[in-house]
């Protein structure tokens, strides 16, 4: 992807954050996950590359079985974790690939919390 982003991309992910903010707010663990994958595939799409759209059809449903934030013993803050993914958005939005490289880099690989805006939500409970 080069530049900003186009009003459809935005737009889409615009409404992926207000998702996971929505489902943070309301605990709901199902619903946080369904809007970190919508986000996570929007961005794949906005890049406008076959190769990496590809890509993410193949993972995708491997990315499912990860349990990161769906593990019980995931003591971080979704409401947080909602504002990175606001903080992503807006890094694409600003087209600074220095910038969103890193960023989108250390997401994949689960080292966000020096991103995280606040940690002191609470955690989810077991079982979730």
């Amino acid at each position: 992807m080069t530049g900003r982003l186009d009003a459809e991309p935005t737009r889409l992910l615009t409404e992926d954050v207000a998702r996971l903010r929505r489902a943070a707010a309301e605990d709901d663990i199902g619903a946080f996950r369904d809007g970190d994958m919508s986000f996570l595939r929007h961005v794949c799409e906005a890049v406008g590359n076959a190769a990496m759209i590809r890509l993410w059809r193949m993972i995708e449903s491997s990315m499912w079985a990860l349990h990161v934030l769906g593990d019980p013993r995931y003591a971080g803050s979704w409401g947080a974790m909602a504002e990175h993914h606001a903080d992503l958005l807006d890094v694409l939005r600003h087209g600074d690939p220095d910038t969103a490289g890193p960023m989108f880099a250390d997401h994949a690989a689960g080292e966000v919390a020096r991103y995280l805006p606040d940690r002191s939500g609470p955690a989810p409970g077991p079982g979730r």
